[in-house]
Formats: structure tokens, sequence, C-alpha cells
């Protein structure tokens, strides 16, 4: 299935939901699923697929699991937590922030498994090994946020050196430090 009738199931499927989309030229991050407002905001760029699948993915998952729940610390989403941590607007103490680091990636590993079996029920023409290098690079990404408490300036998948690097299948641990170097070197 070509990626383009595949964008016109998910429009349905969010219609269906009264979940808009809110298409950007500009924002500070590449998509959002803005579950409080059923929203999805999403920058209109050539990630633009992927994020909506992504995002999309976040829409079915909380519908399907309890996952969703478990991203929640202290009545916020474990990514709000780690960008406060990061800001310095918060204080944690390790083990609360390893907890919450977990949380995040355990979220965002199951929203892509949902989004891998999309792709791969629908027979969608992308390169399945490519998207789960993306993938891998976000989810290895928490761990290098998490050593060094800072961020990369684009997204990890927008760095070749980064993508190259990565395993083609997901991975059970993201908290180990074999990208470390690779996400070092392009910062």
């Amino acid at each position: 299935m070509k990626k383009i009738d595949y964008l016109d199931i998910i429009k349905h499927n969010l219609d269906k939901r009264n979940i808009s989309v809110n298409i950007y030229d500009e924002l500070p991050f590449h998509g959002e699923y803005d579950f409080c407002n059923k929203s999805i905001n999403i920058k209109k760029d050539k990630y633009f697929f992927y994020t909506l699948l992504h995002e999309y993915s976040h829409v079915l998952q909380k519908e399907k699991n309890n996952i969703w729940r478990y991203g929640i610390y202290k009545n916020k989403m474990a990514h709000d937590h780690i960008d406060g941590w990061i800001n310095n607007d918060i204080y944690y103490a390790d083990y609360e922030l390893r907890y919450i680091f977990s949380k995040a990636i355990a979220i965002e590993k199951d929203c892509e498994e949902i989004a891998i079996s999309i792709i791969k029920e629908n027979n969608i023409d992308l390169d399945i090994d490519q998207y789960i290098k993306r993938v891998n690079s976000c989810l290895f990404y928490f761990n290098y946020q998490y050593n060094t408490k800072s961020k990369l300036i684009k997204a990890p998948y927008e760095y070749k050196e980064i993508i190259d690097s990565m395993p083609k299948n997901l991975q059970n641990n993201y908290f180990n430090n074999s990208f470390m170097e690779v996400f070092e070197s392009v910062k």
C-alpha cells in the first residue's frame, strides 16, 4: 500500500474519534498527540508520514492498553519530567530519574510496536529496516539524555551517523551505552 493511501485511512480513523490533525510549517518538534485537546500537532516536513503514523499509534495505544497510564508519574507524562529535568526546572533522585526514563521508553517502544505492525499488516511501501533504525535512534536517545542531561540540536533520526549505527530490530534493553559515542559525535 502506498503511504498516501494509508494517510487517508489514518485521517478517516482520527475523524471517527473526533481527533483533529493540525499541520504546521514550523514547530519546535516533529509531532505530538495532545490527548487532552484531542489533536495531533505535526510539522510538515520529510518525516511527516512517519511522525503521523507514530502519533496515530499513540492514539491506538491509549485505546488499546494500560501502558499509557503507566507513562504518568506524579500527574504528568514521563516526557514532561525529562524535559523539566534537562532544563533544570526540577530535580530527581537517581532512582526516580531511571524510573521516569523507563516509563518513557516503555511507552515509546510499545507505540512503535503498534506502528511496525501497521506497516507490516498493510504492506506500506517503506523500508522497514530504516524505520526500525529511526525508532532505535529515538529509544537509545533516552539513554543518552539520561547519561548526559542534554539534548541534541535535531531529532536523533535526522543524523545519518546515528541512523547508520542503529540495529535493524527492536531491542530489549535501551539502557545500555553501546551507542553513546555516536550520539556524542554529532553533538
